[in-house]
C-alpha cells in the first residue's frame, strides 16, 4: 500500500509540473506570463501597466508568447546593476526566463521591468531555447551597456525603460552621455 500512494503523489507532482500555464484560468488574465516573487512586485507592475502605456504594451505582447517570466527581489549592491535577466530553461513547449530588481521607487522599478520585459521579448523572438543560445544571441544583438561595459544591452530594452519611465513621472528622462551614444549608435545603424 504505502508504494500505491508514493506513485500517485509522484505521478500528480509530476503531473502539477508538466501542465502547461494556459491549464488554469487564472493564466488567461492580463500578465499570465508574468510570475511575481512578491507582494510589492505585484503591486509595481500593476500600477505600471495602469499608468505607462509602454509598460502595457510589453505585458500584452509577452503574453502572446510561451515565454513566462518569474519576476523576483534580488538583494545585491545597487551599483552593481537594477536589473537582469536570465534564461532558466525551456520545456513542455515553454521558456523560462526569470528577471532579478533591485527594489526602488515603484516608477523606476517599473522602468526597470519594462527595460528586461523588452529583453524577454527579445529572447522569445529568437526561439532561444538554451543558456548557449541566449549568450549568442546577446553577443549578436547586444552593445556594451552604458553603466557596465563587461554586460551587453540592447537599445531597444534601453528605450523601454526611457519611455515607461517618462510615462510614469510625466517628465523627460535625462540620460547619461554614454546611453544616448549607444541609442544614437542603434538608430544610426537601424537606418542603413
Amino acid at each position: 500500500m504505502p508504494f500505491r500512494t508514493t506513485a500517485l503523489v509522484f505521478v500528480v507532482s509530476l503531473v502539477s509540473v508538466a501542465a502547461p500555464p494556459c491549464a488554469s484560468a487564472q493564466h488567461d488574465a492580463p500578465g499570465s506570463r508574468l510570475r511575481p516573487g512578491a507582494a510589492w512586485i505585484s503591486a509595481v507592475l500593476a500600477e505600471g501597466v495602469r499608468n505607462s502605456p509602454t509598460l502595457a504594451h510589453l505585458v500584452v505582447r509577452l503574453d502572446r508568447t510561451r515565454t513566462i517570466v518569474q519576476v523576483v527581489e534580488e538583494a545585491v549592491p545597487a551599483t552593481t546593476w537594477d536589473g537582469r535577466i536570465s534564461f532558466l530553461a525551456h520545456a513542455g513547449g515553454y521558456r523560462y526566463l526569470r528577471v532579478g530588481l533591485h527594489r526602488q521607487s515603484p516608477a523606476t522599478t517599473a522602468a526597470v521591468l519594462a527595460h528586461e520585459l523588452q529583453h524577454a521579448l527579445e529572447i522569445d523572438g529568437a526561439d532561444v531555447a538554451s543558456h548557449e543560445e541566449f549568450e549568442r544571441l546577446y553577443r549578436r544583438i547586444g552593445v556594451a551597456s552604458p553603466h557596465a561595459p563587461s554586460e551587453l544591452d540592447t537599445p531597444a530594452a534601453i528605450a523601454a525603460g526611457v519611455a515607461t519611465l517618462q510615462e510614469l513621472t510625466h517628465r523627460r528622462v535625462w540620460l547619461p552621455a554614454k546611453s544616448r551614444r549607444v541609442l544614437a549608435s542603434a538608430s544610426r545603424a537601424a537606418a542603413r
